[in-house]
């Protein structure tokens, strides 16, 4: 795999096609006060990370299309940061990839709380004209909860009071039908994924890692969690297993500018 020091590495034969869900969270450099650094993948690296999923022969998909068996990759964005909506979108214009952010539905327009309450700094998430904006772009949203809680934690009244209000509430806000789900902190258990299906939903996001086969459950399915400080490590390894053949550069970009 290449290392932060190295700037090529060479496909000189062909590759296995492996389809993948990639999961961001925030698309902005890491205040020096982050407690988390590798939530954050700057603006520049992930520009450069469309860049070489452009360079190989993959296909960007949506969560349907990719768990009805197609090849190719999904973009993730977990939280609806204010973040993705400035620094992600603009890039995904200029290679015209679709991608689905999950959204904390009693949140919109406010911060992440959560994290705050782990001692994370402060960041503002989408407000409602953003996300029809996002929606009006092409792109997909997702429930997440009403709050973020660790679902497995809650009384089962209370966890699915989170995950059925998340979806009656985006749908009425913004007036798409909610398919798809993903696990805050990618808590969940077989009563909580229960839950999820029985709430209308099609398909859960967890943070497990793995890539996606033909026998995967539908609301228990794995992602390849971009964090910055693994930006070397999983983009060569994500192109390599996308990719049919020929070369990309990693170059010496910081993963976090």
């Amino acid at each position: 795999m290449p290392s932060t020091s190295e700037s090529c590495v060479k496909f000189n034969e062909p590759l296995m096609h492996q389809s993948c869900i990639l999961g961001y969270h925030k698309i902005e450099v890491a205040p020096a006060s982050a407690r988390f650094v590798g939530l954050y993948v700057g603006r520049r690296s992930f520009c450069q990370q469309l860049k070489q999923l452009a360079t190989v022969d993959a296909t960007c998909l949506d969560l349907r299309s990719i768990t009805a068996g197609e090849k190719g990759f999904v973009l993730t964005f977990d939280d609806a940061f204010q973040s993705v909506f400035v620094n992600a979108l603009p890039e995904l214009r200029v290679y015209g990839y679709r991608a689905i952010t999950f959204v904390v539905a009693g949140k919109v327009g406010g911060r992440n709380d959560w994290d705050v309450a782990a001692g994370c700094v402060p960041a503002p998430l989408m407000n409602e004209a953003e996300l029809k904006e996002w929606i009006k772009a092409g792109h997909e949203i997702g429930g997440h909860t009403m709050t973020h809680p660790w679902l497995s934690h809650l009384k089962m009244s209370e966890a699915r009071r989170e995950i059925v209000d998340c979806k009656r509430s985006l749908e009425d806000r913004f007036g798409v039908r909610l398919k798809h789900f993903c696990y805050p902190f990618g808590d969940y258990n077989k009563e909580i994924r229960d839950m999820v299906e029985e709430a209308g939903y099609e398909t859960a996001c967890t943070t497990a890692e793995g890539s996606i086969g033909h026998t995967e459950d539908l609301f228990a399915l794995p992602r390849k969690m971009i964090y910055s400080r693994r930006y070397h490590h999983w983009i060569g390894q994500i192109i390599q297993k996308l990719g049919t053949s020929g070369q990309f550069r990693a170059g010496h970009l910081d993963p976090n500018q």
